[in-house]
């Protein structure tokens, strides 16, 4: 009776331990769900949707990670405490077993060992030889194909079992630790080319800076240079053209006396003697000339001015639309990448869960049982 209380509650134990295993690989599921819908809903949500590398999801999502490879490990160790439960239940179960055999067995001896005390068994032991054709069936004491080593056997049996069972929990652990090293390795390689695109975007955005600056002092330089060029030109000719008149105002040949119109016994004016106007009148001219050629000169540089602006006003113009074709390009990029990114995500976890629903109950392989009862026979 007592045997049988105790492989009753041996059998409610287990039978426990299998129920709240299956309802932690439940809430375990559940959870994994629910991420799964936050997660879809944080993306389908347009106000809360980042453009690029969100490092706030990246990093809750390591944090989530680091929870749970703190759960599973809780996990299994509980497992693990649970299978040395259960061993030792079992091994309990079969020390008692063994024990009560023994103990039958002690009986069964002393049994045997009183009936052979009795008169009636304690035959002489020399006695007349038997002839086997005048013996019947009651006769046969020992039959051939009996299981003498049942015992060693079984218990070969549950050894070989219990073997299996380790080897197997073992197997198990070491593939749940082999798949978080392969999670945390690419948690990290994510990490690592986020960290690595955001200094190469800087470092790219540092340079197109630098790039742009660097042209527009080259052209501020150029124009400057182009005006200097221009001023010391017209001074140039303006000096020429200076000396030029100055040497022809001096010379006899094309100067020739003004006065001779004037040259007359009642001062009347000559103008058949007529011989060009005086160095008065010439000065007066080019002094208007030189009026006119200033006023020319300053209505020249204000459109060259206002062009000069002009220009400089479309070069920025352009370097402006190259910059936002280019920060539009890059913005798309980077959505493309994002989105790719995504879908790859989204497909590696559509598999992990296929994987998780195949494997949620576990298997036992045909081969498992195929070398029971070989070992001894």
């Amino acid at each position: 009776c007592k045997q049988t209380k105790k492989r009753i509650l041996c059998t409610m134990a287990i039978s426990s331990l299998k129920v709240e295993a299956m309802d932690r690989e439940e809430a375990r599921i559940t959870a994994i769900r629910e991420r799964g819908e936050e997660r879809r809903d944080r993306f389908l949500n347009a106000r809360q949707r980042t453009i690029g590398v969100d490092v706030d999801a990246l990093s809750r999502q390591i944090a989530e990670k680091e929870a749970q490879k703190i759960s599973d490990f809780n996990e299994l160790k509980s497992q693990e405490e649970r299978d040395r439960y259960v061993s030792l239940l079992m091994e309990q179960q079969a020390a008692e077993d063994r024990e009560m055999r023994n103990r039958e067995l002690q009986d069964l001896r002393g049994t045997w060992e009183y009936q052979n005390s009795l008169p009636k068994n304690n035959a002489p032991k020399m006695g007349e030889p038997i002839i086997a054709e005048n013996c019947g069936t009651s006769a046969v004491q020992k039959f051939s194909g009996e299981d003498d080593a049942q015992l060693d056997r079984l218990r070969l049996q549950k050894e070989q079992m219990r073997s299996w069972n380790y080897q197997q929990m073992a197997e198990k652990r070491a593939g749940d630790q082999e798949t978080k090293d392969e999670e945390e390795r690419y948690a990290n390689y994510v990490k690592m080319l986020t960290e690595r695109r955001g200094v190469l975007e800087d470092e790219e955005a540092d340079d197109r800076k630098q790039w742009r600056l660097s042209v527009a002092r080259d052209n501020m330089n150029l124009s400057v240079q182009k005006e200097q060029n221009r001023k010391l030109a017209a001074e140039r000719e303006f000096e020429e053209k200076s000396a030029e008149v100055d040497y022809q105002l001096g010379t006899s040949l094309l100067c020739e006396d003004t006065s001779v119109a004037f040259k007359t016994s009642d001062g009347r004016v000559r103008r058949d003697g007529f011989k060009g106007y005086s160095k008065d009148q010439v000065a007066l001219f080019y002094k208007e000339n030189s009026d006119l050629i200033e006023k020319k000169k300053a209505d020249q540089a204000a459109n060259d001015q206002e062009a000069a602006w002009v220009e400089h006003s479309s070069t920025l113009r352009y370097l402006m639309e190259e910059n936002e074709a280019q920060r539009r390009a890059q913005a798309q990029s980077a959505l493309m990448d994002q989105r790719t990114f995504v879908q790859k995500q989204a497909e590696e976890e559509r598999l992990r869960k296929t994987q998780r629903e195949a494997d949620r109950f576990g298997s036992v392989g045909p081969g498992y049982f195929d070398g029971f009862g070989t070992s001894v026979r």
